[in-house]
């Protein structure tokens, strides 16, 4: 059994109410409808990542993103979760030797071309399809 609704980890991460990989489609939905100059993989898989990180692509390989987003979301953590595909999309666009594919700031701290671009393009009003969306039955 896949057990992918609790991103491999049915123990240690669970999704009583089924909802949980339903926000994650939605967000990668709205993102794809409204971010149309950005291209997505065909899949985004779900696994436990090292914190701070929240996401990661490999360009020509694929996208994954953190068991966090597999936990029941609140409104504003659905907007992260958002921003996060959206950051994760930045990268899978631009091609692998881009230098504008640093997402570290030369003090060390995360920042640069994805955060920014992201930031810009996670909208309020985005935000607020997305939490609609994802509390249609």
């Amino acid at each position: 059994m896949d057990y992918g609704y609790a991103g491999g980890n049915p123990i240690g991460n669970d999704d009583p109410t089924g909802l949980t990989q339903q926000d994650i489609e939605a967000a990668l939905l709205i993102a794809e409808q409204t971010q149309t100059d950005l291209i997505f993989p065909n899949n985004i898989a779900v696994q436990a990542l090292v914190p701070p990180m929240v996401g990661i692509t490999l360009n020509g390989v694929g996208t994954a993103i953190d068991v966090r987003y597999l936990k029941k979301l609140t409104d504003a953590q659905a907007c992260e979760l958002l921003n996060t595909i959206i950051h994760e999309a930045v990268h899978y666009t631009l091609p692998a030797g881009d230098p504008r594919q640093k997402d570290v700031l030369p003090c060390g701290k995360p920042g640069g071309y994805p955060y920014d671009e992201a930031n810009s393009r996670t909208t309020p009003e985005l935000c607020q399809m997305l939490n609609v969306l994802r509390k249609i039955p």
